[in-house]
């Protein structure tokens, strides 16, 4: 590991070159989004134009030698024409460690290249490590420091974001941001010309504060490395998930790698292997990393078995969640004459007598919350995918057209806010008390207020059955591994 990566994450002092306090500049929305999250060290605006002037109240300078102070870290959002030159600076005053910004390096051409190769000479020589070029920034929860150029102010967490992609990786983290789930640290690793993907990752397998970590990748730099730390993270006392959403499988998809982050996507088919080998926790589509994430950081406890309940909305709902999870190896178990006999004093006489435990229309919500606390007594089941009942946005659909019918949906709205409401917090209780694994699935999800409850309480709902199937199916096959390796 590159101790020097502290330096980063870390970092009690930045020097920003190119700041700027004119919106509509990159140098702005960086000085903006570090104001913002509180950074608890020392900022020293550089921009030779505005020398003496204060950018969001902090004194600017027009060099690194008018600095008072020594500097950790430096963030270079100068034209390309002058990231050479101010990597020199840094270095000829002792700057261990830098972000490059500026786009237009090996993912262009081969002056980009050339270019790109420079820098990384020039750094060798110095002692001197980089993120990047063509960075979209960096946060760290360990000193509150956010220079990035999207739109994101997270809250502390345990999770790590690490993406290739710096859009990719900005749009995880909002998403898990709108989830309540806080963020360790997020890392737009660019084109990797210095620090790669398995510098970070090893700097973060090894960091007590991070507990799961979501990466976006196109490529593999360091494939030996890379597989050297995810044995030696399988071996800990407590591995993390590292969940991993691979782009370039397609020939396509790898051409389109080379020219946003100039890398070489390797073999699909070895990867695969590889990830099944060490507990490598594979996405597929951008919908199961957050909900990947989403799964480890809200659901307490690892599936033990693969007995999987289900309690749908629909019968048809039922059964398509009954063939995703036997597809993706989880148990559809039948419940026992006990069960079944204890079940039946909720539900309709009508319905189903099985697992999917289908309410078949009841419009008594308790259904949901009997036949749940009923499953987990039980004991034959090691997690459940059950509805998230909610009715406001259906009703907002519904348009009558004679005022009796107006007022009568006003009166349905009135009974089915506080009821969705109550359910949903009985539910919650149940899920903290007995810690069984437990998805909700609503195909409306995240837009109706029902579900800030669920967030508030780090309760995990998806919008796609086939999801929820994914995500315990995961769960279960990452702490079989886990088992094994003790």
């Amino acid at each position: 590991m590159n101790l020097k990566i502290e330096h980063i994450f870390k970092a009690r002092s930045i020097a920003i070159f190119g700041a700027s306090d004119e919106f509509g500049k990159v140098g702005t929305l960086i000085m903006n989004n570090l104001v913002s999250c509180d950074y608890q060290g020392k900022v020293y605006p550089i921009n030779p134009k505005h020398a003496g002037k204060k950018f969001f109240d902090y004194q600017v300078y027009a060099d690194l030698e008018d600095v008072p102070d020594k500097v950790d870290f430096a963030v270079i959002v100068v034209p390309k024409q002058f990231v050479n030159e101010t990597i020199k600076k840094c270095i000829e005053h002792n700057i261990q460690s830098a972000i490059v910004v500026p786009a237009g390096y090996a993912e262009v051409d081969e002056d980009g290249k050339k270019m790109q190769s420079e820098l990384v000479k020039m750094a060798e020589n110095g002692n001197f490590i980089f993120m990047g070029p063509n960075s979209m920034g960096v946060w760290s929860s360990e000193v509150s420091m956010n220079i990035n150029m999207g739109y994101m102010s997270p809250e502390p967490g345990d999770v790590t974001i690490i993406s290739q992609s710096g859009s990719m990786g900005v749009l995880v983290c909002s998403n898990l941001m709108r989830r309540k789930i806080g963020i360790r640290a997020f890392v737009s690793s660019g084109n990797e010309a210095c620090l790669t993907f398995e510098d970070y990752l090893h700097y973060f397998i090894n960091d007590e504060k991070t507990k799961i970590i979501g990466t976006f990748l196109e490529t593999f730099r360091k494939n030996k490395e890379f597989f050297e730390i995810c044995k030696m993270n399988l071996k800990s006392n407590s591995p993390k998930p590292i969940i991993i959403l691979k782009a370039g499988s397609t020939n396509a998809g790898r051409r389109a790698a080379i020219s946003h982050t100039g890398s070489i996507s390797g073999s699909d088919k070895i990867f695969e292997g590889f990830i099944k080998q060490y507990g490598i926790i594979r996405a597929y589509n951008y919908d199961q990393l957050i909900n990947l994430i989403s799964g480890f950081k809200c659901i307490s406890s690892l599936p033990i078995g693969n007995r999987v309940a289900i309690i749908p909305g629909a019968g048809g709902a039922g059964v398509l969640l009954a063939d995703a999870c036997e597809k993706l190896g989880l148990n559809v178990a039948k419940p026992s004459e006990e069960l079944l006999e204890k079940v039946n004093k909720y539900m309709p006489s009508y319905w189903s007598h099985n697992n999917p435990f289908d309410p078949a229309g009841s419009q008594d919500f308790r259904v949901y919350t009997n036949t749940l606390k009923l499953i987990y007594k039980s004991g034959e089941y090691d997690c459940v995918i059950t509805n998230a009942v909610e009715l406001e946005s259906i009703l907002g659909l519904y348009n009558p057209k004679n005022e009796t019918a107006l007022n009568a949906k006003e009166k349905m709205l009135e009974f089915a806010r506080p009821a969705t409401q109550e359910l949903a917090s009985n539910e919650i209780k149940l899920i903290k008390k007995y810690e069984i694994p437990t998805i909700f699935v609503s195909d409306v999800y995240p837009y109706s207020n029902i579900f800030d409850i669920f967030n508030e309480n780090k309760i995990l709902v998806v919008r796609d059955p086939d999801n929820a199937a994914f995500v315990l199916s995961e769960m279960f096959k990452f702490n079989k591994i886990i088992k094994a390796q003790n």
